[in-house]
């Protein structure tokens, strides 16, 4: 079986969850749009809106603070997120404010690394920046916490550098902020 990489993964999932003709979809990333996601939204007739937790694309994307709610972004019927969380320090607070934009459906994706409880990072020590390795069955614990109901779990493989991800289908649960 040919390796999936998470970005891959959730373009394949996205045209099957989402109706066309109408809608909104914010990417929340780690810096431009993913190129996989235009033509789905393209051809779903979604308007894509891309917003970066990171300073260093303020020219090319909107950028914002994840981890502080700001109501002029709007709100939106799709979110995606991948491989953004790990690299924000307040990551309960950032899944928090991302319950708050979304109306119907998010779809996060993270590397999995490791099996008991998150790790604490120093991102100017790491490779990627990554402030959290995660635990899978303790960001699903998170989720719920913060406002949302997990519909549906997924794992990815992705070469050159041998990742396994975990991709998460939620939906806000009802009643929460």
């Amino acid at each position: 079986m040919k390796p999936f990489g998470r970005t891959e993964f959730v373009g394949q999932l996205v045209p099957e969850w989402i109706s066309p003709g109408k809608g909104s979809w914010l990417d929340a990333c780690c810096g431009s749009v993913c190129p996989t996601y235009i033509p789905i939204a393209k051809k779903k007739k979604y308007k894509l809106i891309t917003c970066s937790f990171n300073v260093r694309d303020r020219d090319r994307v909107k950028f914002t603070d994840l981890q502080m709610y700001d109501p002029r972004l709007g709100t939106y019927d799709l979110i995606t997120s991948t491989d953004t969380l790990e690299h924000i320090a307040d990551y309960m607070s950032a899944l928090r404010n991302l319950r708050r934009y979304c109306k119907q459906y998010m779809i996060l994706a993270i590397p999995r690394g490791r099996k008991n409880g998150h790790a604490k990072l120093d991102p100017e020590q790491g490779r990627y920046g990554h402030e959290w390795r995660f635990c899978s069955a303790q960001l699903l614990n998170d989720l719920r916490a913060t406002g949302w109901q997990v519909c549906g779990e997924y794992f990815t493989y992705s070469r050159p550098i041998n990742c396994i991800g975990h991709v998460f289908f939620c939906v806000p649960k009802r009643g929460k902020e």
